[in-house]
Formats: structure tokens, C-alpha cells, sequence
């Protein structure tokens, strides 16, 4: 990894963790997301529901647009297979998708 994504990717975790926090306020404690990149978001070991998932994308783009300066739509849009399975996939994605998007229209 380059330095300048691990820049971005550190950028984009710090994002994501907000928003974490910012949904943790919304959800009882025993439904509440740790920030760790192992934390699972879907599957048979995750705690969100199908509206804690819907409200924690929409936090995370949120964050992003509050951090980065940059708006992204994660949903909706050909997502890479396991993109939400945990949070790490989640940022790891999120970077691929700024990276993309960064390029397609010549910017860093």
C-alpha cells in the first residue's frame, strides 16, 4: 500500500469510527457496533438489523463528507463482493471507491 493510501485509508477509518459512535448514540448498548476492523456489519454474527445497517451507511457517508470534503453513494451501486461483511471491508472499500473516483476525474 502506497503512503498515500494508507493516508486515505486511515482517513476513511477515522470516518467510519465517527459514524460508529454517532449510530452506537441511536442503538440500545447490547445492538452497539465496536470500533474494531474485525467488527462484523452482516452476517449470521453481526448485531445491526437491516435499519441499524441503512443508518450506519448513511452515517459513514456523512462522516466522509464531513471529513474527507467528499460526498459518496455506497448503496445502490455495484458493490465489490463482501464490501459490508465487516468494518474493515467497509473501509477498504470506501477508499477503493474515492480512489476510483478521484481518478476518474483527475484529482488527488
Amino acid at each position: 500500500m502506497t503512503e498515500r493510501a494508507y493516508e486515505l485509508d486511515a482517513r476513511v477509518s477515522s470516518a467510519v469510527f465517527r459514524a460508529i459512535d454517532d449510530l452506537n448514540q441511536m442503538l440500545p448498548q447490547e445492538h452497539w457496533l465496536a470500533k474494531s476492523r474485525e467488527t462484523p456489519i452482516l452476517g449470521p454474527t453481526a448485531v445491526l438489523d437491516s435499519m441499524g445497517f441503512v443508518n450506519l451507511i448513511a452515517a459513514v457517508e456523512e462522516s466522509i463528507a464531513a471529513e474527507l470534503g467528499l460526498t459518496v453513494s455506497l448503496l445502490g451501486r455495484e458493490e465489490r463482493r463482501g464490501a459490508f461483511k465487516t468494518v474493515g471491508t467497509l473501509v477498504t472499500y470506501i477508499s477503493e471507491v474515492l480512489t476510483a473516483k478521484a481518478a476518474a476525474i483527475h484529482i488527488d
